[in-house]
């Protein structure tokens, strides 16, 4: 069978190709944008890594088709037995079994959780810094390696230089410093070494208390993980240090953090003090930027307030933000309340609130559009 395409055919059929494909595109992000807090409140996502893909559902979308014919005669006509346009698929000569009319199709598309997360942070108007910062500071130094007749005149081992004038001259009957000549110098010899130094610190802390119910939980967990993605997306490898706690605080990783039971008690104090004790063992405050996530439902040992506090104003001394998110109680006087009346570095604290789903994107959008240009990464002490 002979096809008559001319170039000009082909290129229109490969552009039509792209134009559909930017079509589709733009259908998917439309349909993310349109249902963004439902998909940064579904907890499935946690359980996956970037890579694991999740099915985004769009309404409207009309798939590419082959017509055959040539336009002008009319696209897809054809002659039956029967007459031109024959009906087809029918049950005992009666059509649309099964239904009536014509329905709305729903296309699905497979997107990966980075891609949901790079347009579901450019629909919440997050703050995008323009070059993404490095956790990993380089810092060059010279190590000394050898000692060698040659080098550039700044690098000059006086004392050996000397050293060796004497000695030649010691050779010839007399030891003293004289005639000093070329064979006489000596030149030290360095290489260049690179110190990698972490200046970030994210510290993320959770009550797990017999209070904090399993939907109190999924909305800590979800606010975190989101936070977490953020930041993730705006730095290279920030140090992450998960810390849980009932009456007693314990680090752990990543998906046991997320991951853990509730029971117990509630000593808000035991967070605060094993925080602090890491940092002042691992952290120097003066070389790292320490930028504190604690989330609670506010349901505290009377008796430990006041030791709280106190730990809670010194970890905020050490940090350039501190975040509190509270799923609410509904109790009297629960520690968002008394942070708030007795913290002594006010414009370092920042609190949320949160009762239901609808709150998770609030508070992401309070902790993080905090620091309009981002976390604030400096050099460490060099």
């Amino acid at each position: 069978m002979e096809v008559d395409a001319t170039s000009e055919d082909i290129y229109e059929l490969k552009r039509k190709g792209e134009l559909d494909k930017e079509r589709l595109e733009r259908k998917i992000k439309e349909a993310i944008k349109k249902n963004i807090r439902k998909y940064l409140t579904e907890e499935s996502i946690i359980a996956g890594d970037g890579q694991k893909k999740i099915k985004i559902p769009i309404k409207g979308l009309e798939l590419p088709e082959f017509r055959y014919g040539k336009e002008h005669e009319g696209l897809g006509a054809g002659r039956g037995s029967l007459g031109e346009g024959d009906a087809i698929g029918t049950v005992r000569g009666r059509g649309q079994k099964g239904g009536q009319g014509t329905a709305e199709h729903i296309y699905e598309e497979e997107v990966t959780i980075d891609e949901l997360v790079e347009i579901a942070f450019e629909e919440l108007g997050l703050p995008n810094l323009e070059e993404k910062s490095s956790k990993k500071i380089s810092v060059k130094s010279e190590v000394f390696e050898d000692i060698r007749k040659s080098g550039p005149i700044s690098r000059l081992d006086a004392k050996r230089t000397i050293k060796m004038n004497m000695k030649r001259n010691a050779l010839a009957g007399k030891a003293e410093i004289k005639n000093i000549i070329r064979d006489d110098l000596r030149f030290k010899s360095f290489s260049e070494k690179y110190e990698y130094e972490s200046n970030a610190l994210i510290v993320a802390m959770m009550d797990v208390s017999g209070s904090m119910t399993e939907h109190k939980k999924y909305l800590v967990r979800m606010t975190l993980w989101w936070i977490k993605k953020y930041l993730e997306r705006q730095y290279d490898g920030l140090e992450f240090l998960f810390i849980i706690h009932d009456t007693r605080a314990q680090i752990v990783d990543e998906k046991l953090f997320f991951a853990t039971t509730t029971g117990g008690g509630t000593e808000i104090s035991s967070a605060f003090a094993l925080a602090l004790k890491t940092i002042e063992r691992n952290y120097v405050a003066s070389e790292w930027n320490i930028y504190p996530f604690y989330f609670s439902d506010g349901e505290n040992f009377d008796y430990d307030n006041a030791k709280a506090v106190e730990l809670a104003n010194k970890l905020i001394s050490y940090s350039k933000m501190f975040y509190y998110g509270q799923v609410d109680s509904g109790g009297f006087d629960t520690f968002d309340e008394i942070i708030k009346r007795e913290v002594k570095e006010p414009d370092k604290l920042v609190v949320s609130i949160l009762k239901e789903e609808k709150d998770i994107v609030v508070a992401i959008e309070n902790f993080l559009k905090v620091n309009k240009k981002g976390l604030e990464l400096k050099n460490s002490k060099r």
